[in-house]
């Protein structure tokens, strides 16, 4: 008789843990985004390669943070290494910059060598 009253308790707590444990692991930086330059910055220090990166690109978008810019260079590489097509990672760095395709190309091309600089673009636009 007790293996009955406990299983409803077992089976209780095992789905309130279900319900719970997405909703405690959760990134709150970074929810369902069309865009990994949505995602929050990961808090980890620029490297020296990623702090290059900003002294080159900062001085053209002076209203732009270095968090921010090292957030959109480590995102830029996430989006490469997912498949997204360079001309892609390029037109989005541009519309969240504020800036022309060819700028947000420029940018893109600087995030690679300071980021991923094990990628390389093929022929089909798309970095390997």
């Amino acid at each position: 008789m007790t293996k009955f009253r406990v299983l409803p308790i077992a089976i209780g707590v095992a789905f309130a843990t279900l319900l719970v444990a997405p909703v405690a692991s959760a990134d709150p930086s970074c929810g369902v985004h069309t865009s990994a330059l949505d995602c929050g910055s990961n808090g980890f220090a620029p490297t020296p390669a990623e702090q290059h990166f900003v002294d080159l690109v900062r001085p053209h978008f002076p209203g732009t943070s270095a968090t921010t810019l090292v957030q959109y260079a480590r995102a830029a590489c996430v989006e490469l290494r997912a498949g997204d097509a360079t001309r892609l990672v390029a037109q989005d760095l541009a519309e969240h910059l504020g800036t022309s395709t060819e700028a947000g190309g420029q940018v893109m091309d600087a995030a690679m060598v300071a980021d991923c600089p094990n990628l390389h673009v093929g022929a089909d636009g798309v970095a390997r």
